[in-house]
């Protein structure tokens, strides 16, 4: 098989076309050329690879890429679609400490615990942390949506903008794409198709001896080889009795909203608030929503 880099780029992005099942005529449309250059453009790579067949293209294109994606619009290889968040991360800095140092030793971890822990916030800020490590870069796959277990395989290839041509099964597509790649995948939000999620993870870390995968879920995969992290609520007093990530969570939402800074008392009462809500981040921020219309008086009357 020839090396990828003898294609030229034009090469390259029709080759991607032929690996979506497209014509030539398809391809003239898309490319705003003739149909006789697209044509030739297929002659040329079939000629260059030393194949007869287009679904050989389709084949090499899935299995044979040194990116993740075809290079964006601006030329540059996409390497990755990690989530970005306004705000900033607060506490959690021994559980990232923890997930990223396992990702550097298991090939699937599986953050586990209820609604609104954090779980995702903490799998997106672990994906950035670890990015470097990963050449072909992160892949955040939001799985919330995704009713069908059937439709599993379809929503991850879709978020990897996996080029799919109905040669074979979007699992095994999925599976030569990743072969060659040194990437993490992100799975979120894997509670109500764990066992789907748990057997397409299994078949693709099989054959892509080099991915990662970090899942979250309320309930762990269940498959060989998973490292599962449970989550912890935010604690609300630190060891010395002071305040703790609960209710620093609480007063930079505050903040954030326009409060100014809290009295002792203050800081005593939302303590009181965040202990109340156990200490979930996602309750804790929903009770800070409040913040600029009622007092902390009226929050924690209110949860009475």
């Amino acid at each position: 098989m020839a090396a990828p880099t003898e294609l030229s780029r034009r090469e390259r992005e029709v080759a991607g076309l032929v690996a979506e099942g497209l014509s030539n005529r398809q391809i003239a449309e898309r490319l705003f050329i003739s149909e006789r250059t697209a044509e030739g453009h297929v002659e040329q790579i079939l000629n260059k690879l030393g194949f007869d067949k287009r679904t050989q293209i389709a084949a090499w294109f899935a299995r044979g890429q040194p990116q993740l994606t075809q290079p964006s619009p601006g030329g540059q290889p996409v390497r990755g679609t990690l989530p970005r968040f306004l705000s900033s991360l607060v506490g959690r800095s021994r559980e990232l400490e923890t997930v990223v140092g396992v990702l550097g030793t298991a090939r699937l971890v599986t953050i586990t615990g209820p609604g609104g822990i954090g779980k995702t916030r903490l799998a997106a800020e672990a994906a950035a942390r670890a990015d470097s490590r990963f050449r072909d870069g992160c892949w955040f796959v939001e799985l919330d949506s995704v009713s069908e277990p059937a439709a599993v395989p379809s929503a991850v290839a879709h978020a990897l903008q996996v080029p799919q041509f109905g040669a074979s099964t979007v699992d095994e597509e999925l599976a030569a794409h990743l072969s060659q790649r040194e990437a993490l995948l992100v799975l979120d939000n894997c509670e109500h198709l764990v066992e789907a999620c748990g057997q397409l993870v299994e078949a693709i870390l099989s054959r892509a001896v080099r991915l990662r995968v970090l899942a979250t879920s309320r309930e762990r995969l269940g498959i060989s080889g998973e490292r599962v992290m449970p989550l912890e609520p935010l604690p609300v007093v630190d060891g010395r009795g002071e305040k703790a990530d609960a209710v620093e969570l609480f007063a930079q939402r505050s903040r954030d909203l326009g409060a100014s800074d809290w009295s002792d008392a203050d800081s005593a009462l939302a303590a009181t608030i965040c202990e109340r809500l156990d200490g979930i981040p996602l309750a804790i921020e929903l009770a800070a929503a409040h913040t600029p219309v009622l007092s902390l008086a009226g929050i924690a009357e209110r949860l009475d």
